[in-house]
């Protein structure tokens, strides 16, 4: 098992020296301003900085019941998590593409629109 691990990793990181650090945190860039244009396009808030060059690789939106949210999407395969006080947390990969960013945003929007997001609520377990 742990040969498996490694030949994973350095699979990994072959990827990464073939694509080139540059062109990774450019696309970085690409795709998290995509992000942010397309969540404020749906009206959804931004907590992370709006300026690209101080901006990390990942985004995360201000959404009512992130928690919730973030767990529709996991149930969906699409990978995001969610921290308190720092909200859903989304990070476009140099692997992701722009539609899969927008697909992503859609179905966050969605999910709060529908309601889908309502079964992970915690059930009252209060008696009577």
């Amino acid at each position: 098992m742990l040969f498996r691990s490694l030949f994973a990793g350095k699979e990994g990181i072959a990827a990464v020296v073939e694509a080139g650090l540059t062109a990774i945190r450019a696309k970085s860039q690409r795709l998290t301003a995509l992000l942010i244009e397309e969540a404020q396009r749906a009206g959804l808030g931004i907590k992370s900085p709006l300026d690209g060059e101080v901006r990390g690789g990942h985004v995360a939106l201000d959404v009512p019941h992130g928690y919730e949210v973030c767990q529709t999407l996991l149930a969906e395969d699409i990978v995001v998590d969610f921290r308190p006080e720092a909200g859903l947390r989304v990070a476009p990969h140099f692997y992701n593409t722009a539609e899969e960013v927008r697909r992503c945003v859609r179905r966050v929007r969605a999910i709060l629109d529908n309601g889908e997001h309502e079964r992970f609520f915690k059930q009252d377990r209060r008696p009577g």
